[in-house]
């Protein structure tokens, strides 16, 4: 019975870390967790295209997903930033499992140089692109590209736009 109850006090700390860590990641982000269909991944990749000498950003990379298809799909070299610390960790085991190059970074991607970045993958909300657009801007090398799910940014240099197999819609951008 003491096995029982220490397994269930165990598992309700898990659960409650991943509730407060979700939560607090909305608060400082205030963009849920929302994984992206690996089709669209995969038809991005093909799209752009990405390769080898590639160097992309994801911002707010979550449970990793999107960065472990580019680098599977593309031998890109990949960094995801992530806010919520029970995503990142999850990425973070995930990657040592996989034997994944791919780089997890916690944190405020504001905070860190997008200076090497040639491609960055974000599905942020409307209220974030003038941010988004500034620190592109202001760091991204001319012939940089930024793609957004979802949600376009009137602030970049828009070179094309589709909708995914999966019905979603990419909108691609270019530093000039």
């Amino acid at each position: 019975m003491i096995i029982f109850l220490v397994i269930f006090l165990l598992f309700t700390l898990f659960l409650l870390f991943i509730i407060t860590s979700s939560f607090l990641g909305f608060l400082i982000t205030r963009v849920p967790f929302v994984p992206t269909p690996a089709k669209d991944i995969r038809e991005l990749a093909l799209r752009l295209p990405i390769n080898s000498s590639d160097f992309v950003y994801e911002l707010g990379s979550g449970n990793g997903k999107v960065a472990f298809l580019i680098e599977e799909n593309t031998d890109a070299r990949v960094i995801g930033f992530e806010a919520t610390l029970w995503t990142h960790l999850w990425a973070s085991i995930k990657k040592t499992i996989k034997g994944s190059k791919s780089q997890f970074i916690y944190g405020d991607f504001y905070k860190h140089p997008w200076t090497d970045a040639s491609i960055i993958y974000m599905y942020l909300y409307p209220p974030l692109m003038p941010f988004i657009a500034e620190k592109a801007l202001q760091d991204c090398k001319p012939g940089t590209k930024i793609v957004s799910r979802d949600f376009p940014n009137k602030h970049l240099t828009q070179i094309d736009e589709y909708k995914t197999a999966s019905g979603h819609m990419m909108y691609i951008y270019q530093i000039s």
